[in-house]
């Protein structure tokens, strides 16, 4: 079973029976997003007549819904009708038709906190049969709208995008959708003063409405995944919202995402982006630059972005704010291995005000955020293995930091231009290195806050609200006056965030990896979904596959038409390796074979890339605990064997047996079982064995996991794996 769902639904009852939330303003929020089922994983009971449809699952997220049903012989497509549960059946209105694709429905813009009756109706011979309709009820919860986004006192007072405040769509709004096959023919009207024209594709219409200044609401949603627009309002891979007001951007279902681009937010008012997964960006994904107010970004998946070389190997910022930007919240969002998660604060010399609450930084690296000259509230975020520093404060700037829970990190705060900032990666070595370019210092106020031992060994005494010690720049005590301000801020315990933002944080789902794991081209329509969603943690069915950082590799994984690519680093030969791992469950005996593409980044012997086959991936945080075989490449362009084959025991490796023949370009790795033996051999062309090596197991169970790997020592690394498979 899936841990994060399990957690997520187990938690999402806790929450409903007793879970009470303070107020940073000692106030309760009806909109608190620990309410409600939340889970979008209930199953729904359908009725209807004989040979109706057979309703498979549906759940409430929030202010949405989404329903799966079996496909219905004779049926040439479906229509689906939504109302609230209490109203009367003269209230159902029709689903659009672009939110039914294949045999599940999504639908977004409703009510939180409520409950609905939502009707799916077969089409069959060209008219709506209405009775094999069956009706389904979900219930749905509030999003969580709090941090300085939702301040009474900004400009707009909220965020809210091209929504209403109660979730529902405003007034006058215009809703497109967006696949992959229409991204660039689609169209929209669009008035600037007295004159109305049309225009086609999405980055014509963006740059209409900014030639226009317009303020008329407009919802974007994207359906699976969609590959950069053309036209003249993108450039740098990021598309521009820019003079715009009133817009939200946001993904349908489970599965949206923004491959190989992002957008740039700039000199906008009152904008959402929400349940999108963001990949390969050859810049940022979300950037929120030039004099901006009032931006939302919430319940998203970053991603690693395309290599760009240097400190840049998985791209650039996730979501950075800067450029005068101000009254943002970035909440409720997986930053799954990026490298430089969100920059706030470039080069501003007036005040700022960002909130950053419940995202889960995931083994990512650096900027949780990196803070300059701003007021940032930094609360109820879960750090899991930052790799570099977590939160970071320069240039003046003052950061309350409360109620995180910090797990296996490095620097969970720093100061620039002391303390911590000025230590080599090993606590006690006293190397200098301001990982903060040698800046002049903010300040810090910590409270509340959990760290394991590992995160504790890095934080030091000069985290506190006195003076920095570079520069003599004070905390400006912002949060002593919440209360007075209205601030609307549900805070919840370090040990009750982290259980949060594991049920909550990414995109509907959970923040699956199944949004990785699927072809880049698109379609007219999105692909169906499973409700199921790619199991992390080792508990998946056999078939399917799914992405796991061992230890701390801060990885990535990408696979698009049968070719992964991999990242990660993290020392493999040491006692508790540290890899990337792209695996599946197989059973019985099997032979597992891949032609390793490339492998590069690799700063030392240690860095592996190839196969391997573990009999459990239980307590893989710390990679000592992993039973093992492998086949390899290492670092040094050398083929190895290595295994650990009993609980406790020593790694061991050694040298492949070299095949016949001579390298042309890429190489074949196989990792073959046979009861409780493994056996691992490499080739130059997939055809000509070395001899085999054999790690044997005392004992192994009939299903075990295998797969690819890499791992770069101190660096990230990279392998691109082709031509996987399994042979029985």
């Amino acid at each position: 079973m899936n841990a994060r769902k399990a957690l997520l639904g187990l938690y999402g009852l806790l929450v409903l029976a007793s879970l009470l939330i303070s107020s940073c303003a000692n106030e309760s929020r009806d909109s608190s997003q620990g309410s409600g089922t939340g889970t979008g994983t209930d199953t729904g009971t359908g009725t209807g007549g004989d040979a109706s449809i057979a309703i498979v699952a549906s759940g409430g997220w929030f202010e949405a819904a989404w329903v799966e049903w079996n496909a219905l012989s004779g049926a040439s497509g479906y229509a689906a009708y939504w109302k609230e549960a209490a109203a009367a059946d003269s209230a159902y209105a029709a689903v659009d038709s672009a939110l039914i694709r294949s045999t599940r429905l999504d639908l977004p813009g409703l009510k939180g906190d409520r409950a609905y009756d939502i009707k799916i109706v077969p089409i069959v011979d060209g008219a709506e049969s209405g009775a094999q309709a069956s009706v389904v009820s979900a219930s749905t919860s509030s999003f969580d709208r709090s941090g300085f986004a939702f301040l009474p006192s900004s400009p707009n007072g909220s965020t809210t995008g091209g929504y209403a405040a109660d979730g529902t769509v405003a007034a006058g709004t215009t809703i497109l959708y967006v696949n992959d096959a229409n991204k660039d023919s689609l169209q929209l009207a669009v008035t600037k003063g007295s004159t109305t024209a049309t225009y086609t594709g999405l980055a014509n219409i963006m740059k209409a409405r900014e030639s226009a200044k317009s303020a008329a609401p407009l919802i974007v949603r994207f359906l699976g995944t969609v590959n950069p627009p053309t036209g003249n309002a993108y450039a740098n891979g990021l598309l521009d919202i820019k003079a715009n007001s009133n817009v939200t951007f946001e993904g349908i279902g489970t599965k949206a995402r923004l491959y190989g681009w992002g957008v740039n937010i700039r000199a906008a008012a009152n904008i959402e982006v929400r349940n999108l997964a963001f990949y390969m960006f050859p810049d940022d994904s979300v950037s929120i630059q030039v004099d901006n107010r009032n931006v939302w970004v919430h319940n998203n998946d970053f991603l690693i972005g395309a290599d760009g070389g240097g400190d840049n190997a998985l791209g650039d910022g996730s979501c950075d704010i800067k450029a005068n930007s101000s009254y943002v919240t970035v909440s409720y969002n997986d930053f799954q291995g990026t490298g430089k998660s969100s920059l706030c604060g470039l080069d501003e010399s007036v005040e700022f005000f960002v909130s950053y609450h419940h995202n889960w930084f995931n083994t990512s690296h650096s900027r949780h955020p990196r803070v300059r000259t701003g007021t940032i509230h930094v609360y109820d975020n879960y750090f899991l293995g930052s790799t570099t520093y977590g939160v970071g404060a320069a240039m003046a700037s003052s950061v309350f930091v409360q109620n995180n829970y910090f797990e296996n990190c490095v620097r969970p705060m720093i100061i620039a231009s002391q303390g911590h900032d000025m230590k080599n990666l090993s606590p006690g070595t006293g190397d200098a290195e301001s990982i903060l370019s040698g800046e002049a210092g903010g300040t810090i106020k910590a409270e509340g806050n959990y760290m394991d031992s590992n995160s504790a060994a890095w934080f030091d005494a000069s985290v506190d609200t006195g003076n920095a010690a570079v520069g003599g720049a004070v905390y400006n005590g912002f949060d002593l006056s919440f209360a007075v301000n209205s601030y609307p801020c549900s805070l919840d315990s370090a040990a009750d965030a982290k259980a949060k933002v594991l049920a909550y944080a990414g995109r509907l789902g959970g923040g699956t990896l199944s949004g990785i794991d699927e072809p880049s081209s698109g379609g007219s329509t999105d692909s169906p979904e499973t409700t199921d969603p790619t199991d992390t943690t080792g508990g998946l069915a056999e078939g399917e596959w799914a992405s796991l950082d061992i230890g701390t590799a801060a990885g990535g994984t990408s696979v698009i038409d049968g070719v992964a690519t991999l990242t990660g680093s993290g020392k493999f030969e040491s006692t508790a390796q540290s890899f990337r791992y792209y695996y599946t469950a197989i059973s019985g005996d099997f032979t597992l074979t891949a032609r390793l593409e490339s492998f590069t980044g690799a700063s030392s012997n240690q860095g592996w890339a190839g196969l391997l086959m573990a009999p459990s991936l239980e307590g893989t945080l710390n990679g000592s605990a992993l039973l093992y075989a492998a086949a390899v490449m290492r670092g040094d362009s050398s083929y190895y064997y290595g295994h650990r084959l009993t609980t406790g025991g020593a790694s061991a490796k050694g040298i492949l047996a070299a095949p016949a023949g001579s390298q042309s370009s890429g190489l074949y790795l196989k990792l073959r079982r046979s009861g409780n033996v493994c056996y691992e051999s490499y080739s130059w062309d997939g055809n000509v064995w070395g001899a085999e090596s054999s790690s044997s197991f005392d004992s192994l169970p009939s299903t075990i996991f295998a797969g690819c790997l890499v791992s770069g020592a101190k660096t990230a690394a990279s392998a691109v794996f082709k031509a996987i498979q399994i042979a029985k």
